[in-house]
């Protein structure tokens, strides 16, 4: 069994608060394997020797091992093969393959709008605009996103850069360097990088503002966000979709560019008058 099923085995034994954090748990298990025993005292509102005792009447040796048995259920849920040959093996035809993909993109462009109102995606541009650089960090498929915004980024102008989060010396450096004037974009999915996860509990302990680029609100990286933009990562067949993100992205990004208006026309005018320049050089020559 695994630790949802021996937590659904033994509720019905559990005093009427330890039956409050089972019930928490299975709601949360997507991030429960990644908070520590004091944010999960302060999320239920139960101390953390009651959530020590739960973990000893369920038959789980400490807190660590509660985590790491919720963490096997996301790889197990999320593991990439067994989750590719399950969902070809619901599909019953070309067609169906077809409408399907069609609906559940359907569905996350339905929730990205419904989840973002226009005072979410206004506060992360203003965070955006107004920092000194802008820090962007995403692994696996979230990387692309990275990567993409870190394009659009300078052709606005702005100090954007890829933070290597898996490189761990230049990753020091680069946090070295970094000052409250600067803000960081973090962007991870289900299973969640433990690497961003360990980045946005260093930057909420340095007070460092960051966004968060995220499934849900419980997730693990969204905790202490300056701002937080929701967005379903569903796909048909593999684990996570890129369109979803990335439209997502797109939305901050027109909202970033209106509110930069005035200066991009300015930068925009230079970069014409440089281009016409370089131009009558290129011919005199």
């Amino acid at each position: 069994m695994n630790i949802l099923e021996i937590i659904e085995k033994n509720i019905t034994e559990l005093s009427r608060k330890q039956q409050i954090i089972a019930q928490f748990v299975i709601d949360n298990k997507n991030s429960v394997g990644f908070m520590s025993l004091k944010e999960m005292s302060s999320e239920i509102g139960v101390s953390e020797v009651t959530i020590l005792n739960f973990c000893k009447n369920i038959g789980v040796d400490s807190f660590i091992q509660l985590k790491k048995d919720f963490q096997n259920v996301i790889k197990e849920e999320l593991h990439i093969p067994n989750e590719i040959r399950s969902s070809l093996d619901e599909l019953r035809s070309k067609q169906e393959a077809y409408e399907n993909s069609i609906n559940m993109h359907r569905e996350n462009t339905e929730q990205i709008i419904k989840a973002n109102e226009l005072e979410n995606i206004n506060q992360a541009a203003e965070i955006i605009q107004n920092a000194r650089r802008i820090l962007i960090c995403g692994q696996g498929i979230s990387k692309i996103i990275s990567e993409y915004l870190n394009a659009r980024f300078r052709l606005l102008n702005l100090d954007a850069r890829i933070l290597e989060i898996g490189d761990i010396i230049n990753t020091s450096v680069e946090l070295g360097a970094v000052t409250q004037e600067d803000c960081f974009i973090l962007i991870s999915f289900p299973v969640y990088s433990q690497n961003l996860i360990g980045l946005s509990r260093f930057l909420a302990k340095r007070k460092m503002q960051f966004i968060s680029i995220t499934d849900v609100e419980e997730s693990p990286i969204a905790r202490n966000a300056a701002s937080v933009l929701l967005c379903n990562s569903k796909a048909l067949v593999f684990q996570n979709s890129i369109s979803a993100p990335l439209f997502l992205a797109e939305i901050l990004l027109d909202t970033l560019s209106f509110k930069m208006k005035d200066q991009l026309m300015v930068s925009l005018d230079e970069l014409d008058a440089v281009r016409e320049a370089l131009a009558i050089e290129l011919v005199s020559q």
